[in-house]
């Protein structure tokens, strides 16, 4: 009897970067017996491509699917492709959402989704991955300012490394309430959960690790070589992602979210000026640390201690679940650093957000979700409008190939033969001869107005 694998989490464990290898790898997957399938039909979904999480749990159209009718569809739809993949391979399903709080205030739970998959196919294995409490916490704090969520109990603009000791000291106040409404109780008390999931799925079927063991060894080839027990050599690899940002570029975020509001019309561009700025992962003049203190990290491990030495027993059959090393770098923000990256993300935001209103043709190419914008040709239009009107282009494609590799006002020159990436892009074409262009372009399969624009319809001069 085929199984149904379902990784389940935790949060901030790498799911992302394992969704896109697993839907990358589908293929490979195939010939081994194991089907990753797309159950809610949005792998091909550019902004799902763009972020690499390429979720196929269909845990949230079963909690939403109970109030509405288009998630319900959804929902019975994945199921019917997951009864046709097990008549020939083991499926795999990820979908973090299951341990994620948010998604257990609606009318189902986690357990109830296991509960049901257990009762529809049978054979239901669990994998799950547990990380150390204290970097959990620091993660997924700093993920939700990445992703512009108001974190701030308090509302003045204090730097990040001092509002995060407001909300180091709530977390402390809430551990010790055991209620299973408590958020960090529910969260990260770990050993009740496995324990309900052990009733739900059997021991046998329940396969737990820590995330820190699986990065050390590889994420994806632990999934792969410990979880599976394949032979990674058949896989290829992925780049990680959704990557925690570093201390001064999460300080940045929470100046742009301050500054704009969560305002719903402009969001999803300032999201992309602050990935186009380059400051995600690394600091340029400080030496990257962490939010988190080391006495704050041995207070929330003790807190812990009890809860972990259960799981490390039970799981493990050792004596500690977690390495306790809590010496990590402390973050000091360069002040003049910050503000020169808050400042220059904020002008590419508001240089964006002025040729939208200063030329509403462009209002549907620059606002076209995660793509970016590359110009066809180097000549005489392509260098008047990257140099003298500043236009925001990505790059310039063209036809020549002794212009490949020179650059137009920092504007990289890419030349077409070499170029792949034509989903990643809308072009706008500016020599006026166009339909050499054009035929090329609808060869790969592009479409005018759609894929590719005409720069002389713009009403740019």
């Amino acid at each position: 009897m085929n199984k149904l694998i379902v990784h389940i989490g935790m949060t901030k464990t790498g799911t992302s970067t394992l969704q896109k290898f697993l839907a990358l790898n589908h293929e490979a997957l195939r010939e081994q017996g194991y089907s990753y399938p797309d159950t809610s039909h949005n792998f091909k979904n550019k902004e799902v491509a763009e972020a690499g999480r390429y979720n196929n749990g269909g845990f949230v159209p079963f909690i939403r699917g109970l109030r509405e009718a288009d998630w319900n569809k959804t929902f019975i739809g994945g199921q019917e492709m997951i009864r046709r993949e097990l008549e020939n391979h083991n499926v795999l399903l990820v979908d973090e959402c299951i341990t994620d709080i948010r998604c257990n205030t609606l009318e189902r739970k986690g357990e109830d989704y296991i509960c049901y998959l257990k009762e529809t196919y049978g054979n239901v294995h669990i994998i799950v991955y547990l990380r150390r409490q204290d970097t959990h916490f620091e993660s997924a704090w700093a993920q939700k300012v990445k992703g512009s969520d108001n974190t701030f109990p308090s509302r003045e603009r204090y730097r990040i490394d001092a509002a995060i000791e407001e909300i180091y000291k709530k977390l402390m106040d809430d551990i010790g309430d055991r209620s299973s409404d408590n958020m960090w109780s529910w969260c990260y008390y770990y050993y009740p959960r496995l324990r309900r999931m052990e009733e739900i799925v059997g021991a046998e079927n329940l396969h737990v690790y820590t995330y820190e063991e699986a990065k050390e060894y590889g994420l994806c080839r632990h999934f792969i070589e410990c979880a599976l027990q394949l032979p990674m050599q058949s896989f290829l690899q992925t780049a990680d992602s959704n990557v925690t940002p570093s201390a001064m570029a999460t300080e940045v975020k929470r100046r742009l979210n301050k500054a704009f509001l969560f305002s719903p019309t402009i969001l999803w561009q300032i999201q992309k000026e602050y990935g186009n700025t380059r400051l995600s992962f690394q600091s340029v003049r400080s030496k990257e640390g962490y939010l988190l203190k080391p006495d704050q990290r041995i207070e929330i491990l003790k807190r812990f201690k009890e809860d972990n030495g259960k799981v490390a027993e039970r799981y493990f059959q050792r004596e500690k679940l977690f390495d306790e090393m809590v010496d990590y770098p402390v973050a000091r923000l360069d002040e003049g650093e910050t503000q020169d990256n808050y400042i220059k993300a904020l002008e590419a935001l508001v240089e964006r957000l002025c040729y939208q209103i200063k030329y509403p043709p462009l209002q549907k190419i620059l606002s076209a979700g995660n793509k970016r914008i590359a110009f066809w040709g180097a000549g005489y239009m392509g260098r008047r409008l990257v140099m003298e009107m500043g236009f925001p282009a990505d790059i310039i494609l063209d036809s020549d190939r002794e212009k490949a590799g020179g650059e137009i006002n920092g504007v990289k020159i890419v030349w077409t033969g070499n170029f792949t990436e034509w989903d990643r892009y809308l072009i706008l074409i500016t020599p006026l001869e166009q339909a050499d262009i054009e035929k090329r372009l609808n060869d790969l399969g592009l479409r005018k107005d759609r894929d590719y624009f005409d720069i002389h319809k713009m009403g740019l001069w």
